[in-house]
């Protein structure tokens, strides 16, 4: 059974600025920072508005996460507590909210896909668990 899940899209409020800051410190896996940025750096990339789509999400009343789209298709998921009820939660309001972006050969694929840490392996799990496959694995130099 699905969860029941409350999605807030980001518009860059102050509220929303001081959730997504916390939620950002209590992160524990990683792709694009090693550190926690500045509060100014951050709230100007939250202004920036950086992705196609971007949610807070809650459980009931408590934010648990977010996730967001990039205009290449490919989703991030970033929860505090990861529960394969919450992953197919997100996955059901993106499929019903969203279609993928137009493909454009070697630049966007057709489909969405997921950017996850390598060493969440927890997240990769629930997603085959729920029967997605990998795709690639990608290294940084």
């Amino acid at each position: 059974m699905t969860k029941k899940l409350n999605f807030e899209k980001i518009c860059g409020s102050d509220r929303q600025k001081n959730i997504l800051f916390n939620l950002l410190k209590q992160r524990k896996y990683k792709i694009s920072h090693t550190q926690i940025p500045d509060i100014n750096l951050h709230d100007k990339f939250v202004e920036n508005q950086p992705y196609r789509a971007w949610f807070i999400v809650f459980d009931d009343r408590e934010e648990i996460g977010t996730f967001y789209i990039k205009f290449d298709n490919s989703i991030g998921i970033n929860l505090i507590m990861q529960s394969k009820e919450n992953v197919e939660s997100i996955l059901k309001f993106i499929k019903s909210n969203f279609s993928p972006q137009r493909e454009v050969s070697s630049m966007i694929p057709p489909y969405f896909h997921f950017n996850i840490a390598s060493d969440n392996c927890q997240l990769q799990s629930i997603l085959e668990g729920i029967g997605l496959y990998k795709l690639q694995i990608s290294y940084r130099i």
